[in-house]
């Protein structure tokens, strides 16, 4: 079978700094994480270890940054929730994150998304990374916490922390 990674349609400069996405692309759960650790093939960011997201989703992006300088920027995604697989139920998830970067090594970025269920059941997922990247080395951080809030169920919780560093 064919297996779509990202197929979308970009449509830049929709306002100042802004850019609008249509289609099957990356979620922003990893996206900074992944860069920033730069060694994908030795292990997985917490969030994609625990399976919390899936990498790619089908539905409507805004991204950009709030100034020219790129220390504020935005990722806001409302999906279907299933990945890359067909559309199975009408419920849907919305993603978010600000990367935040106040001098040129550091990164600080919240992230939170919550996903829509059947009879009121939603998860909801908050992120921190903190990441320190040079030319020498790169050290950082993340925590993941995931709420499911299913009713009539007892409130299960996932939470981890996950530290790295490279030289």
């Amino acid at each position: 079978g064919v297996n779509v990674k990202a197929a979308y349609i970009n449509v830049k400069s929709v306002y100042t700094g802004g850019n609008l996405f249509v289609g099957m692309m990356s979620t922003p759960i990893f996206e900074n994480a992944e860069e920033i650790w730069g060694y994908r093939s030795v292990e997985k960011t917490i969030a994609d270890f625990r399976n919390v997201a899936s990498s790619a989703d089908l539905g409507v992006q805004l991204r950009g940054n709030v100034d020219e300088a790129k220390r504020i920027q935005y990722n806001f995604l409302f999906g279907n929730g299933t990945g890359q697989g067909p559309e199975t139920n009408r419920y849907k998830r919305a993603y978010g994150c600000v990367p935040l970067r106040p001098i040129d090594d550091l990164l600080i970025e919240p992230y939170a998304d919550i996903e829509w269920g059947p009879g009121g059941d939603e998860r909801v997922t908050y992120k921190g990374l903190v990441g320190f990247d040079t030319r020498h080395f790169t050290i950082g951080g993340e925590v993941v916490d995931r709420i499911i809030h299913a009713p009539g169920l007892a409130r299960a919780e996932p939470f981890g922390i996950s530290v790295y560093g490279r030289r």
